[in-house]
């Protein structure tokens, strides 16, 4: 039996971590569609997962377009197609690569145990993850709303939660109140018995209106009040019954102030005298006192000192019940120095005594069915609704409804929500002293924008793997290293703290002496293995074959050239982070070559 004499050549494979540059340096070309071959033509798609320019001829010494075919036009690049002319067998050689529209973990050194990245960030991998999937923090917080916002930024009626708010009291000098939430209000608004409307509309210590529908079911009590007479009283006073409303007066004749013409007016109960041409007077108008006779003709001519009125006596008008006063509509009156009013035209007045009242206030937005001085019935709809579902009340706002409708609606005192968390990744020291944060700790997106607010330019925070490539960006290894071992003496050997600095000072160890850089770990760039070690095979039917690298290498382009095009558009930022988690979920994929989680 002959001996093999074959002597292996490779001593030993080392597996390290390549630059994004390493990676570039590897590829033949980057791929930027998903599809792999042109099932009508069955040739390999331009820039595709197959691609010919890219990967090599898929026959021996001839290009994609076939105009150089053989060996003697090897090393020729084809003008026309792009294909080099070489052997085939540089299709298990020849590598692509794929740029990235934004940077993704490695999940390797995210899900090892224990996690490499969380080692060396001295971050959980749970909060890692958080960062890197675009994760939130559930709160149950309260919340206020700003009642006086002094010297801060604030607008009245802003709502501020919890979190933010300690945050902002620091800083700024403003006034709140809590903030409940309003369940399940019952709608529309109906009156609860049958009368007059009356609207009434207020500003609540939050800036927000506030409509007061007021039905009152009333006794009205009318008292006709005649050119002349001098009422008292004001419209909305209060008066007893019998009290007088207006004056009991004597009411001198009128005299003609100058000579002119006089015209009467029986339906306005009005005499005016016009001046003669040549006068320089101007036109007068008389109201005839109630009961006064008129002693001139229409369009008369007098002389000045002419009577144009007997005297007359105007009685008093006194409350036959006691209530409210209100001037009617068709009360024309002159307001008197003296406070009183002197009624230019016949007119009434009434008393009005409620025997029940109704008060329902509306919040702002909701559509009132009813106007002023409308009558309703019992059961009529006042109003869409009293308040909307998952509003904002005021501490003193919901006193207010909670009186007015004590069972038709509930509030909660805390709010539940999920809040988007970032990571700091850099921070003046002046802030740092002051918030006591510092970098790699992980707040929530409205904590962030607080501090940003308090603290313009000093802090910054992110998300994803941009967030955690910038603070690998910031480790100083030897720094780090000997940071740790200072740790170390200080510490008990077999205490669990140390134990912890020991793991993390031997991969700094590690990261140093094979020269690796820790950002690495972020990939900008994949890697596209040959096609011929993820073929297509053509079977029965006309159908293919293929291995799920393709799919998934598919998939991670689908998603990324996607997200390049909305990111082009400048889409909303919750829409890229959506986009961005998924093209990290497909690279996961990819590396551990199973299915999407």
């Amino acid at each position: 039996m002959a001996v093999s004499t074959f002597k292996r050549k490779i001593a030993s494979v080392q597996i390290k971590l390549a630059s994004p540059e390493t990676i570039r340096s590897w590829s033949s070309g980057e791929v930027k569609k998903p599809e792999t071959i042109n099932y009508r033509t069955f040739k390999p798609e331009k820039d595709g997962l197959f691609c010919e320019r890219i990967f090599g001829p898929v026959k021996d010494y001839e290009c994609a377009c076939g105009k150089y075919k053989g060996k003697k036009y090897e090393g020729t690049v084809c003008e026309r197609c792009g294909v080099r002319v070489e052997s085939r067998e540089a299709r298990r050689k020849r590598m692509g690569h794929i740029e990235l529209a934004a940077p993704v973990v490695h999940i390797w050194y995210l899900e090892s145990i224990p996690s490499v990245l969380g080692t060396l960030l001295d971050i959980s991998t749970s909060d890692l993850e958080n960062i890197i999937y675009y994760g939130s923090r559930r709160i149950i917080e309260r919340a206020f709303i700003v009642t006086d916002p002094k010297d801060s930024p604030f607008s009245q009626g802003d709502i501020l939660y919890e979190t933010e708010y300690r945050i902002y009291m620091r800083r700024w000098n403003f006034d709140v109140e809590q903030a409940f939430i309003v369940k399940n209000p019952k709608s529309p608004v109906v009156s609860d018995l049958d009368g007059e409307v009356r609207l009434k509309t207020e500003r609540t210590n939050t800036g927000r209106e506030l409509v007061w529908i007021i039905v009152r079911n009333v006794v009205r009590a009318e008292h006709t009040v005649y050119p002349g007479m001098r009422i008292i009283v004001k419209d909305g006073e209060n008066v007893e019954k019998g009290q007088e409303m207006t004056m009991e007066m004597e009411v001198e004749p009128i005299y003609a102030p100058f000579e002119g013409y006089v015209e009467v007016d029986e339906l306005t109960n009005a005499v005016t005298l016009r001046p003669l041409t040549t006068s320089k007077e101007q036109p007068l108008v008389f109201t005839i006192p109630y009961g006064a006779r008129v002693l001139v003709k229409d369009g008369e001519k007098i002389k000045k000192g002419d009577q144009i009125t007997s005297p007359t006596k105007l009685p008093s008008v006194k409350a036959s019940i006691s209530g409210k006063v209100v001037f009617g509509r068709d009360l024309n009156v002159r307001p008197l120095e003296d406070g009183t009013y002197e009624a230019l035209s016949m007119g009434t007045l009434y008393v009005e005594s409620s025997i029940e009242e109704r008060k329902y206030p509306i919040f702002e937005g909701s559509l009132v069915y009813v106007n002023d001085g409308d009558q309703v019935k019992k059961g009529d709809h006042l109003a869409d609704r009293f308040l909307f579902e998952d509003e904002f009340l005021a501490s003193s706002e919901a006193k207010i409804f909670e009186e007015y409708y004590p069972t038709l609606f509930d509030l909660e005192e805390r709010v539940e929500n999920d809040r988007p968390i970032v990571v700091i990744t850099d921070i003046d020291p002046e802030a740092s002293e002051e918030t006591g944060l510092k970098i790699g700790d992980i707040i929530t997106e409205n904590e962030y924008e607080a501090y940003s607010q308090i603290y313009p330019d000093k802090i910054k925070a992110s998300y994803g793997a941009t967030a955690i490539k910038e603070l690998l960006q910031k480790l100083d290894l030897e720094e780090l290293k000997a940071y740790l071992e200072a740790e170390l003496k200080k510490l008990p050997v077999s205490s669990s703290k140390a134990i912890k600095l020991r793991r993390r000072l031997k991969l700094v160890k590690d990261f140093i002496k094979s020269g690796n850089k820790p950002e690495w770990i972020i990939l900008e760039v994949i890697p596209v293995i040959p096609p011929d070690l993820r073929p297509m095979i053509q079977i029965e039917g006309g159908r293919f074959a293929t291995t799920d690298l393709n799919e998934l290498y598919r998939r991670v382009i689908n998603r990324n050239n996607r997200l390049r095009r909305l990111m082009d558009l400048g889409a909303p930022e919750i829409i890229l982070r959506n986009e961005k988690r998924m093209l990290q979920e497909a690279v996961d994929a990819l590396i551990h070559n199973g299915t999407e989680s």
